[in-house]
């Protein structure tokens, strides 16, 4: 973490923030990734961007909207989610991954993020009560990508995703 707050990257010299500039740096070096062509790239990147959006959004409705209209910030969690997640179901394949390789890349895991991160995402997910189980491609998505070998030793190891440091 730097000074800050801000998320912080150091490899080697290189030293970025922004959970964005750091998901794409790292996908660009990482073995299964760096050889994708750039329009695999782009879709990746355009999944990790809406994360992103949905990521300030449901910050927003928990940490500042919540504060002053518990309804208002339900009702736009319920609006944000429903819309993004409705687009997801449109756009998803019924099998495999979103780019159609044999493994989950970047575009996968911003999914999984969404629906399994506690902060901010299932906190605002808890305070308006939403359910993804409506969403039946993206919960199979998520689940394909979740039992990935690799996504599941990191899902089974780490501390970050259900961390819940603010005790909401």
């Amino acid at each position: 973490m730097s000074p800050s707050g801000m998320p912080l990257l150091q490899h080697g010299d290189l030293k970025i923030s922004q959970s964005g500039a750091i998901e794409t740096y790292v996908a660009s070096i990482a073995p299964k990734y760096k050889d994708l062509t750039p329009q695999q790239k782009a879709i990746d990147n355009m999944y990790g961007c809406i994360k992103e959006e949905i990521l300030f959004n449901c910050a927003k409705a928990i940490f500042t909207t919540q504060k002053t209209d518990k309804n208002k910030a339900i009702e736009d969690i319920n609006t944000l989610l429903d819309k993004w997640f409705g687009i997801f179901e449109e756009k998803l394949p019924d099998e495999g991954f979103i780019l159609g390789l044999s493994y989950p890349t970047p575009a996968d895991l911003a999914l999984l993020n969404i629906t399994q991160a506690f902060m901010p995402f299932g906190a605002a997910v808890k305070l308006a009560s939403y359910d993804f189980s409506k969403w039946k491609k993206v919960s199979a998505l998520c689940d394909r990508t979740a039992a990935d070998s690799n996504v599941a030793a990191y899902l089974k190891d780490s501390p970050y995703v259900k961390a819940n440091p603010f005790g909401l």
